[in-house]
């Protein structure tokens, strides 16, 4: 199971987003001092900053998991085994899919 191809870093990583954002999307953070929640300097600097940073990355959240879990599968059928390339395709994948929800976030 683990070194099957299958086993990559866009599917558990589209895992991740997909509960996160459906979690913080049905459960937004009431506050800016509960333990989960979108937390940067801009995103804390009032209420309404907080409330809007935290809706726009539960929906941007699951945006990626759309479309990292169907990459993490056709991944997992081109290649045969967990190499190196492997690797740095599917992690490459995720740290720019965190860059993108983090910069749009922001930018938004």
């Amino acid at each position: 199971m683990l070194h099957s191809t299958f086993f990559n870093a866009d599917i558990l990583a589209g895992i991740v987003f997909l509960v996160m954002g459906a979690f913080i999307k049905k459960v937004p953070p009431r506050s800016m001092k509960t333990f989960y929640g979108y937390r940067t300097d801009l995103s804390t600097r009032n209420k309404d900053m907080w409330d809007e940073a935290n809706n726009y990355a539960a929906l941007y959240s699951v945006k990626i998991a759309r479309v990292l879990l169907p990459v993490g599968i056709i991944i997992g059928f081109i290649f045969k085994r967990q190499t190196n390339l492997f690797w740095f395709i599917t992690v490459g994948i995720v740290i720019i899919s965190a860059m993108l929800l983090m910069g749009n976030t922001e930018w938004h």
